[in-house]
């Protein structure tokens, strides 16, 4: 889902910590984070970054010889997966039998055995199955490949292969 969260800084230098903080409190993970009056320059600018997004930036002129960056950090979108297996269930199950469930049966009330409960089978489950970055087939897209771009050039390997295997006049007109 897309999202976006504007939010005018007053010197990154100074706030950013306390706008990643911020942001980490909003348990949202936006699309995009535009940044005003950053105070940056074109020295300093790539020198400051939000973990998990990418950068990019603006530096404009304004009278009286300032000079202002805005900054656009942009959510990396790689998708992340778990390698399930057999060899991983098989570890995670072996892990999950050699656990002391005894504290989980320890607590007078469901909710406090179910909090430790989840916190012992999440964090054995993260450990055996952590999340990954799926590798893409292209390594790096470009941000102006569009879907319908890359549609395009599918069709047109498609056709350049049925005409490498049958070197007709037909197929070299499509």
């Amino acid at each position: 889902m897309f999202s976006i969260i504007h939010h005018n800084i007053r010197s990154a230098n100074a706030n950013l910590n306390n706008l990643e903080m911020y942001i980490d409190s909003l348990r949202h993970p936006f699309t995009i984070i535009p940044l005003t009056e950053t105070w940056f320059n074109a020295s300093n600018v790539s020198s400051h970054s939000i973990p998990g997004y990418n950068h990019s930036y603006r530096c404009r002129s304004r009278p009286g010889g300032v000079l202002d960056c805005n900054v656009a950090p942009v959510k990396d979108t790689t998708p992340l997966v778990r390698n399930i297996n057999n060899e991983t269930i098989n570890q995670f199950t072996l892990s999950l039998q050699e656990i002391d469930w005894a504290s989980v049966y320890a607590h007078e009330t469901c909710q406090e055995a179910y909090t430790v409960f989840h916190a012992t089978f999440s964090a054995l489950y993260n450990e055996h199955f952590p999340l990954q970055n799926k590798q893409s087939k292209y390594k790096a897209r470009k941000s102006w490949l569009s879907d319908e771009l890359k549609h395009h050039i599918k069709t047109k390997n498609k056709l350049f292969k049925k005409y490498k295997r049958n070197p007709t006049f037909t197929n070299e007109q499509i």
